[in-house]
Parts: structure tokens; C-alpha cells; sequence
């Protein structure tokens, strides 16, 4: 008799990607003479420099507004409803030197977060995004699934890349492994938040 097992998925987890095209070069110089003359904060960096919420001039504009596109055609890729669009909430500088890394974290309340590569020099660290359910690993075993799939994944590494731009869900659980490399990480995190769309 032929078995009529009905599967469903019904969590998932979507990270958008894109590979942008920006000057890195006089962003990765901004945000390191920024942090000579500032105060970092700590959140989820250690042994790094992270700044505060952070104003970039009119003339970086650009990388709100390329955040904030990206943010929404997500959104809208997932089916978000019309009588809402994305906007930025909060960004901030991460430099991450030899040894440092960032802890397991999400963003609470907020509804997508991203990160934006400045500059990534070889063992720098890579993002990884773990399981929704935080007990997975206790049970599911990698080495019983023939591959890992969307069904079998307790946690997902993701390479870092000069330009590369990550959005995801702010409930999703990520880190970063420590830099391997006497030049720094850059990076730039953020939120986005939905507003009425009137």
C-alpha cells in the first residue's frame, strides 16, 4: 500500500542578498575616522568598536535609501500588505579587529535587519543565522540527513563579501565568527521599521 504521508513546511526563514556596487573605499574611510574621534557603544560586538545610532551626511544618503529599497522589495516579495512600506529605523558602524567578534543576537522591535560589508580581508568571520527553535540541535543530528536542506539546518553560514548586503527578519537569530585577520571588519547594521503607508 503506498504511503499518503501529506508534508508541509510551514516556518521559514528569508535572507535577501545583493551585491551593490558602491565606492567601499571612501565608505571603509568614514567610518574609521569616524570611530578615531568617537566613543564606541557595545551591544553585540566584542572586543570590537561598534558606534551608537548613527547620522550619516546628506552625501551617504544613498546608502539609507539603497537599504530601504532593498527592505521593501523584500516585503513585498513576501507579500507584505500595501497600507505599509519599510523605512529606516536605526544604523550603526561595526569595525571588528583581529579576535573580535559578535555574539548570538536579535533585534527586537523592529521588523527586518541588515547588514552592508565595507570591508571583508581573507578569515574575517562569517555570519551565521541558527534555527528558529533553539532546541533542534538537541535532537537532529546532521550526520542522519543524506544532505541539509531547508528541513534538516540547524545553523546556516553565510560568507562575507566587500558590497554585500544581507536583510532578514529581526527575529532572526544570528552571530559572527571572530576576525582571523590583523585588518579589520566593517560593516554597517540596521533596522527597518514599517509605517502606515498613507
Amino acid at each position: 500500500m503506498k504511503n499518503n504521508l501529506i508534508i508541509d513546511n510551514f516556518f521559514s526563514l528569508y535572507i535577501a542578498q545583493s551585491d551593490l556596487f558602491f565606492d567601499v573605499e571612501s565608505i571603509k574611510n568614514y567610518c574609521l575616522n569616524f570611530a578615531k574621534s568617537n566613543v564606541g557603544t557595545q551591544k553585540s560586538n566584542r572586543y570590537g568598536w561598534q558606534s551608537g545610532n548613527h547620522n550619516f551626511p546628506n552625501s551617504m544618503k544613498y546608502l539609507t535609501d539603497t537599504f530601504e529599497n532593498a527592505g521593501q522589495s523584500l516585503f513585498e516579495q513576501l507579500e507584505g500588505s500595501s497600507k505599509f512600506k519599510i523605512k529606516m529605523d536605526n544604523i550603526w558602524i561595526n569595525i571588528n579587529q583581529l579576535g573580535s567578534y559578535n555574539i548570538s543576537h536579535v533585534h527586537p522591535n523592529t521588523f527586518l535587519s541588515g547588514v552592508y560589508y565595507v570591508q571583508t580581508p581573507e578569515n574575517c568571520g562569517r555570519i551565521n543565522f541558527t534555527h528558529t527553535c533553539e532546541h533542534i540541535e538537541y535532537d537532529w543530528k546532521s550526520y542522519y540527513f543524506k544532505h541539509n536542506s531547508v528541513n534538516s539546518f540547524i545553523s546556516r553560514f553565510l560568507d562575507v563579501k566587500e558590497n554585500r548586503l544581507y536583510i532578514f527578519p529581526s527575529w532572526a537569530k544570528h552571530s559572527v565568527e571572530p576576525n582571523r585577520n590583523e585588518i579589520p571588519r566593517i560593516s554597517l547594521s540596521f533596522n527597518l521599521k514599517l509605517i502606515n503607508n498613507v
